[in-house]
């Protein structure tokens, strides 16, 4: 038991301080990565148009 568990509440918002941060840094590298895609699919298609 950690000290912090002593607070009203605190143990539980801090853990759903810590999913939340979790669910907010998963999703950068699949944007980025679709990004990266979307950037080389209108390269090509621009390239092919010429």
């Amino acid at each position: 038991m950690t000290v912090n568990e002593t607070h009203l509440g605190s143990p539980l918002a801090t853990v759903q301080d810590e999913k939340r941060a979790f669910r907010l840094r998963i999703p950068v590298v699949p944007t980025l990565l679709a990004a990266l895609a979307m950037v080389n699919v209108t390269s090509v298609v621009l390239a092919l148009m010429q």
